[in-house]
C-alpha cells in the first residue's frame, strides 16, 4: 500500500511540474523573415553618419577633442576590453571542437664512481610522452558553444562601436554647449555695459531733474538682474567643460 502511495504520488508530482513547465518558443521560419525592408531612402544613399562626420563643423580644435576622447575615453577602452575577452572565450569554445594533445618530456642522468677494480660510468636517460583526447560532441553542445561565444563577439563589437558613436557626439555636443555657454556670457557682458550706460543717463536726468527716483531705481534693478544672470552660466559652462574632461579621460584641472 505504501509503495502504491509513493508511485501515485510521483505521478502526481510529475504531472504538476509538467504543466507549470513553459514551452521553448517556436523558431522563426524562413519565410518569417523578409528579403529586404522597404523605406523612403534609396540604395544609393550614402551610409549615415560617415566616419568623419564631425568634420563638416570645419573646426580643428572639435578634431584634436574627438582623437583624443577616441584616443583615452574610459568607456571606449572598457568596451574595447569587452571586445578582447569576448574573442578570447571565442577561441576556448572553438578550442573544445578539436583534439586536446599534451607533450612532455623527461631527462635523467646516472653514474658511478670508480674504484681500483672497477670503473666508473655515467648514463644518460631519455623520455618523451604524447597525449591526446577527443571528446565526442555527440549532442551538439560544444557546437552550440562556439556558437554562442561567437555571437557574443558579434554583440561586444557592436557594443563598442555604439560606445564610439556615442563618445563621438557626446565630445561634439559638450564642445558645442561650451561655445555658446561662453557666447552667452559674452552677450550678458554687453548687456550689463549698455545697462550702465543707461544707468548713467538716468542718473544724469534724476540730477538734473528730468526723470523721477523711481526710474532710477528701476534701471538700477535692471543692471543688478543682468550681473546675476552671469555666475550662473559661468557655472554651468564650468560644469560643460568638467564634462568634456571627462569624455576625454583627463582630471579637468588646468584644461581650458
Amino acid at each position: 500500500m505504501n509503495n502504491l502511495l509513493r508511485t501515485s504520488s510521483i505521478a502526481v508530482l510529475a504531472l504538476a511540474a509538467a504543466g507549470c513547465a513553459t514551452a521553448p518558443p517556436a523558431a522563426l521560419k524562413a519565410q518569417d523573415m523578409p528579403a529586404s525592408f522597404t523605406g523612403p531612402i534609396v540604395k544609393t544613399a550614402p551610409v549615415w553618419p560617415k566616419a568623419d562626420w564631425w568634420k563638416g563643423f570645419g573646426s580643428t580644435e572639435l578634431d584634436g577633442l574627438i582623437a583624443d576622447a577616441r584616443k583615452n575615453n574610459l568607456d571606449l577602452a572598457a568596451a574595447a576590453a569587452r571586445v578582447l575577452q569576448a574573442r578570447a572565450q571565442t577561441d576556448i569554445a572553438d578550442s573544445a571542437l578539436f583534439p586536446s594533445l599534451g607533450l612532455s618530456g623527461n631527462a635523467s642522468r646516472t653514474g658511478q664512481n670508480g674504484s681500483s677494480t672497477t670503473p666508473g660510468y655515467t648514463a644518460n636517460k631519455f623520455g618523451l610522452s604524447l597525449d591526446a583526447s577527443y571528446e565526442a560532441d555527440l549532442w551538439g553542445r560544444v557546437r552550440d558553444s562556439a556558437r554562442a561565444a561567437a555571437e557574443s563577439l558579434k554583440s561586444s563589437i557592436y557594443n563598442r562601436q555604439t560606445v564610439a558613436l556615442t563618445v563621438t557626439t557626446s565630445v561634439a555636443n559638450t564642445y558645442l554647449d561650451v561655445l555658446a555657454l561662453r557666447q552667452r556670457v559674452a552677450i550678458a557682458q554687453k548687456n550689463i555695459d549698455a545697462a550702465n550706460r543707461i544707468l548713467k543717463i538716468t542718473e544724469a536726468k534724476v540730477t538734473n531733474g528730468v526723470a523721477s527716483r523711481l526710474d532710477l531705481g528701476q534701471q538700477q534693478a535692471l543692471v543688478s538682474g543682468e550681473k546675476a544672470l552671469v555666475p550662473a552660466i559661468q557655472e554651468t559652462e564650468h560644469e560643460a567643460r568638467f564634462a568634456l574632461d571627462v569624455l576625454l579621460g583627463r582630471p579637468p584641472e588646468g584644461f581650458d
